[in-house]
């Protein structure tokens, strides 16, 4: 995934994979990795899989409930395959702004948008197992008595289905929402019995947001019983995973539950110390260190795109030396071109100061919040880090700030040495081939 390839099937792999960084945890990589590929098949008019990338990015937006700008992408997407006759991604889109509505409460026009499932064979109903983003729609429909009967047969299909014939993570989904919404006079005491014993199955694949989800629904249901103990518990273990990248997720009926300390520290700082000494410890070669210095930065931080730029000893111009999510011919693009005279003059700069401000985003996500950070080595700008993203892990106060200076200094340092190590080990290669 450092470089994209043109083909059709990479690409929807790659979009596969953003989802998967988003239940794991990292939705800003994700969004990424979505606005590469639509940007691209824009570009090359690839329609079907410029409505794949718009669907994905709504999808992930949706999961992190930022759900105006999920509504602007499903919006787009629908748009953009009824245009098209692309029946499918009409399909998902329709589900997404059906899935926006029932959180909102507006049941009537959820099930107005789901009538999409008319545009697809009943043969492919059950595609929609595999869009778990989405698969709650028909659930919070059904429990509302807004669903299309023809659907009961998918439901007994799902409800019969045994742990021993999926995977733990979508068994534990449609459990959940069985349970949630499909069993309505089944006592609280024996849906959170079920719910715990299905949340330990869920684990076996590591923290996600599905896990998050199972333990909000039985802190909900142990306060209905006024059994303070569990819902105390997973109230907590939900918002630890939630705090640094979907507050939003997290019920404000549960934040009592969480101490004020817990809510309002949302920062990283101990685990991007960390990551970052280790980052810069572990390497072997130059190309392995920025790898390295890009993916923990992108991860820690929540950044969407991140690159990082050098100062050419032959020109005052900086050079992209690594990147993540940010391709060259975006660098080049006209509409990357505020954001490249902001990088040249940080580069330029004497005072070492770390620039932020707000752009208006090309596509229909609205704005993005940029940072560029310059790295400081004998007091001058040895390069420049550049990130930007529209929804960061944490606030970009002045500690962070102070933080992000300090890792400047130690990234142009590490990068310097390992510049000065690369030339000695070529150094000693030639001597050792003369001898």
């Amino acid at each position: 995934m450092e470089s994209f390839t043109s083909d059709d099937f990479s690409s929807v792999t790659a979009l596969h994979l953003a989802l998967s960084y988003t239940q794991i945890g990292m939705p800003q990589r994700g969004l990424g990795i979505s606005e590469t590929i639509f940007k691209r098949a824009q570009k090359q008019e690839n329609w079907p899989l410029a409505a794949n990338a718009l669907i994905t990015m709504g999808k992930i937006l949706l999961e992190i409930r930022q759900l105006n700008s999920s509504q602007t992408y499903f919006g787009r997407a629908l748009e953009l395959s009824r245009n098209e006759n692309l029946p499918m991604q009409e399909a998902m889109a329709g589900f997404g702004l059906s899935n926006i509505e029932c959180l909102q409460g507006n049941y009537d026009a959820a099930a107005d948008h789901y009538k999409v499932i008319w545009k697809i064979r009943k043969s492919s109903w059950y595609y929609i197992l595999n869009l778990y983003h989405l698969f709650d729609t028909g659930y919070m429909l059904h429990a509302q008595n807004a669903f299309p009967p023809e659907m009961n047969p998918v439901f007994n299909f799902l409800n019969q289905l045994k742990l021993e014939q999926l995977n733990p993570f979508l068994h534990g989904l449609i459990k959940r929402l069985d349970l949630m919404y499909l069993k309505p006079n089944m006592p609280a005491k024996e849906k959170i019995q079920q719910l715990i014993d299905t949340e330990k199955s869920v684990r076996q694949s590591g923290e996600t947001f599905e896990l998050a989800k199972l333990r909000i629904d039985i802190a909900t249901l142990s306060l209905q019983i006024n059994d303070w103990q569990p819902a105390e518990y997973y109230g907590k273990k939900a918002w630890e995973f939630l705090k640094p990248i979907a507050k939003d997720v997290f019920p404000a009926n549960l934040k009592y539950l969480i101490s004020d300390d817990n809510i309002t520290d949302g920062s990283q700082l101990f685990d991007l110390i960390v990551e970052m000494g280790e980052a810069l410890a572990n390497h072997s070669n130059i190309e392995q260190l920025l790898t390295n210095i890009i993916s923990s930065i992108s991860r820690l931080m929540g950044t969407e795109r991140t690159a990082l730029f050098i100062k050419d000893e032959d020109s005052p111009e900086v050079k992209l030396v690594a990147s993540r999510n940010l391709m060259k011919e975006q660098i080049t693009d006209r509409g990357f071109k505020k954001n490249m005279e902001k990088i040249q003059e940080v580069a330029n700069s004497l005072d070492g100061k770390i620039i932020k401000y707000e752009i208006a985003d090309s596509g229909p996500g609205g704005i993005r919040y940029v940072v560029i950070t310059p790295l400081m080595l004998n007091k001058q700008v040895a390069g420049v880090l550049y990130q930007d993203s529209r929804f960061y892990s944490f606030d970009a106060n002045a500690d962070k700030f102070k933080l992000l200076s300090a890792l400047g200094t130690q990234i142009a340092v590490s990068i310097d040495r390992a510049n000065a190590y690369d030339q000695i080990a070529h150094l000693n290669e030639r001597l050792i081939e003369e001898n």
